[in-house]
């Protein structure tokens, strides 16, 4: 494609081009070559002095554009003045060198809206003002048929691109589900707390390395403190849920994060305590600092200050109720029969059990625990292997 020569000589008179009410000053010069200011371009796109002067600097030092640029002296008043010019054929290209930023999309969609505006239509409107005077059918020239077909494959190139690239996240995504998937199959026979630890680990070196764009703040925060929640959890004989628990109790307890604000938050968001917190930098803080008394409380080898009474403070745990075998054969029978997991039919058993016995079992399991010695419980069942209790189970399971 030959360029037209760089030429000041000859002024010529200009004209005023409108495109989506923005006016354009455009020149046709001696070759039939079509060209337009550059700061009309620029300021009408909405960039400000700064940024005109900047991107004008960018198109004449560029070592294709350049060649497209030009000083024509056009009348302004009166006066002749010299004024720099970009050949309507290289519009597109020009523009399509301003990379269009995540920061630009969020802030200024305006611009960026009128950006690919111009360099979509801009060209093609210059080029209909002056051939309309002439000649409304006129054929499209062999340079105006390359530069559209480099365009067009500019464009092709950066929708398979971005298509690759969405298509590699999502393979990450599922790849990662997969392989949790897998680990929690695999852990199915061990106890519940040896399924859900790893699969916790696993789940949150993944996520590290899951494509920038996932949110993993609450992840990190969660792995930030949770050696701390198990060393309690370890001296206390607490489960690390309650040790959640009895914190953000604290934390209620002072105002900092009350039960009112977490059903505000649950019922507009849909998610846990641990989300509000890793979302936000103060209840973070807060969370830390009553972490830390509780550990100081019960680690005084350490932190010093007196140790609480271990009689107020011993818990009954889940590997400390048993549950009988006969009812775990009960059970998974009742599983077998409908199809669903153990977990799912025993939950289902537990509740029917409870509605005939008309009383909680999370009630019953205190009352052991009490009867034992103990000042709480953790989330385990106990279930009493009375004649009675038997007999309901059986009725549950056989229908």
């Amino acid at each position: 494609m030959q360029v037209p020569q760089q030429t000041t000589q000859n002024p010529m008179s200009r004209e005023i081009v409108s495109f989506y009410g923005d006016q354009l000053t455009a020149v046709k010069d001696e070759n039939g070559e079509i060209w337009t200011v550059i700061n009309d371009i620029l300021r009408n796109i909405g960039f400000d002095e700064q940024k005109v002067d900047n991107q004008r600097k960018s198109w004449k030092n560029d070592v294709v554009i350049q060649r497209w640029c030009k000083i024509l002296p056009l009348p302004y008043q009166g006066v002749f003045k010299e004024t720099n010019c970009i050949n309507r054929r290289a519009i597109p290209i020009a523009l399509a060198k301003i990379s269009i930023t995540p920061t630009m999309r969020r802030d200024h969609p305006e611009i960026v809206e009128k950006l690919i505006r111009y360099q979509e239509e801009c060209a093609d409107v210059l080029y209909r003002h002056f051939m309309s005077k002439n000649s409304p059918d006129a054929p499209i020239t062999r340079e105006e048929l390359s530069l559209f077909l480099m365009q067009t494959a500019q464009l092709l190139n950066r929708h398979i691109s971005w298509v690759e690239e969405r298509d590699r996240k999502r393979d990450a995504s599922i790849n990662n589900m997969v392989d949790a998937i897998k680990m929690l199959a695999a852990n199915r026979t061990e106890s519940p707390a040896a399924q859900v630890n790893p699969l916790r680990q696993s789940m949150i070196e993944r996520i590290k390395a899951a494509p920038a764009d996932i949110a993993v703040d609450q992840y990190k925060w969660l792995q930030y403190i949770w050696a701390n929640v198990r060393k309690v959890s370890e001296r206390t004989g607490w489960t690390t849920t309650m040790v959640f628990r009895k914190v953000y109790a604290m934390m209620s307890s002072e105002g900092i994060c009350t039960a009112e604000k977490y059903k505000a938050y649950r019922s507009k968001t849909g998610r846990s305590k641990i989300n509000m917190c890793a979302e936000d930098a103060d209840l973070r803080k807060s969370f830390h600092r009553e972490l830390l008394k509780l550990i100081k409380m019960h680690f005084p080898e350490i932190y010093g200050g007196s140790a609480p009474d271990p009689e107020s403070t011993r818990c009954l745990s889940r590997n400390m109720v048993a549950v009988p075998a006969e009812v775990k054969d009960l059970v998974t029978e009742y599983s077998n029969a409908n199809h669903i997991s153990y977990r799912s039919g025993q939950i289902a058993v537990y509740r029917e059990l409870e509605k005939r016995l008309g009383v909680k079992l999370k009630t019953l399991t205190e009352n052991y625990a009490k009867a034992k010695g103990y000042a709480t419980c953790s989330n385990g069942y106990y279930i009493s292997q009375s004649p009675e209790t038997m007999d309901i189970l059986r009725k549950i399971v056989k229908g």
